[in-house]
């Protein structure tokens, strides 16, 4: 019984040990040999390889499309300039920036195109120093195209259309075709203005014979001074209105105060190429050279970087306010102008 007892004895102890042995062996607690200094300096390091890493962002200047408008640019040109420019941009991601002046050394690199009006720019000296930039000439005379020069209108065809159409809208307000003008003596496109006027009003009314007296041959006209308008308007004035004449094209270098209202005085309706400074109750309508389709059409190219081309201008009838012109009258008016613009009228005599 006592070696039984011993045994037992024995028997507990080595389980003891060999329990103690697998408690030494067993692996210390993470939690217990980690280093609680380095934990804390992680996000330090990152945040600094980080910082190291990053560069900072530099925007770049916004696009800048410029209008440049001379002293003698016309100031129904350079509203509808404007107003095109102004939608284009809104969806092309410019700036629109208005000046008067500018010279190439001026120009900033952020400048993709530049628009002038007037005869006083000097736009090929500005499209010769800045070969990067694209340039629109408009209202232009002698003015060619350059690599990055484009050209809206032709001041000698735009003034033919406007006398062609100032001719035909005259025969076409008139009651018995009794028409006439009054042009410019000492402007060298006197004799053009006065040949398309003719063909005007002749492609309306052919030979223009009126149905009641004085049964004299239509259109009539004269020609008076730029210079001295103000002062011997009125003996010309009174000779066209003695021959007949009820609706007069008034050209737009003739415009002044006291014509229009002599004119307005004597009952005469009043068509021209120029808005007066005030609309008459006689003002019939102005027949202007617009830029602004050719404009919207040229915006593509350009953007593309195509340019070096020109295009004409279109004819529009603005100042329409008296109510002398109808709506079915319009209609035919602007009929004609989509004819001309086409090339199927020719606004002048063949010689």
């Amino acid at each position: 019984m006592k070696n039984f007892n011993n045994l037992k004895f024995l028997r507990i102890v080595s389980l003891l040990m060999i329990l103690i042995s697998i408690l030494g062996c067993a692996p210390e607690d993470p939690i217990a040999t980690q280093q609680p200094s380095e934990v804390a300096e992680a996000p330090t390091e990152v945040a600094q390889e980080l910082t190291a890493t990053q560069t900072p962002t530099i925007p770049e200047a916004t696009p800048q499309v410029m209008l440049l408008v001379g002293q003698e640019a016309d100031p129904f040109t350079i509203s509808q300039v404007q107003s095109t420019l102004e939608e284009l941009v809104s969806t092309g991601g410019q700036n629109l920036l208005i000046v008067e002046s500018i010279s190439s050394p001026e120009m900033q690199d952020n400048v993709e195109l530049v628009v002038s009006i007037g005869s006083d720019v000097d736009i090929t000296n500005l499209a010769t120093g800045s070969p990067q930039i694209h340039f629109i000439a408009i209202d232009q005379p002698g003015v060619s195209p350059l690599e990055n020069l484009s050209i809206i209108g032709d001041p000698e065809l735009d003034q033919k259309n406007q006398s062609f159409m100032a001719g035909y809208l005259a025969a076409l307000v008139s009651t018995d075709y009794k028409v006439g003008a009054l042009i410019p003596a000492d402007s060298d496109q006197s004799d053009r203005m006065l040949d398309a006027f003719i063909i005007g009003t002749r492609f309306f009314c052919g030979i223009c014979r009126p149905l009641y007296p004085p049964f004299n041959t239509f259109p009539h006209w004269d020609f008076l001074s730029i210079e001295n308008n103000s002062a011997g308007f009125q003996p010309v004035i009174d000779v066209l209105v003695s021959y007949g004449v009820e609706v007069i094209y008034l050209q737009g270098k003739l415009l002044s105060p006291e014509i229009l209202t002599y004119l307005s005085d004597l009952g005469v309706k009043v068509v021209s190429d120029q808005s007066p400074e005030t609309l008459r109750n006689n003002w019939v309508g102005t027949v202007a050279a617009d830029p602004s389709p050719a404009l919207a059409l040229l915006w593509s190219d350009l953007m593309a970087g195509s340019s070096g081309v020109r295009k004409s201008s279109s004819i529009t009838l603005i100042d329409t306010e008296s109510g002398l012109l109808s709506e079915g009258r319009r209609r035919v008016f602007d009929e004609m102008v989509a004819d001309l613009e086409a090339g199927l009228v020719y606004p002048q005599s063949i010689q």
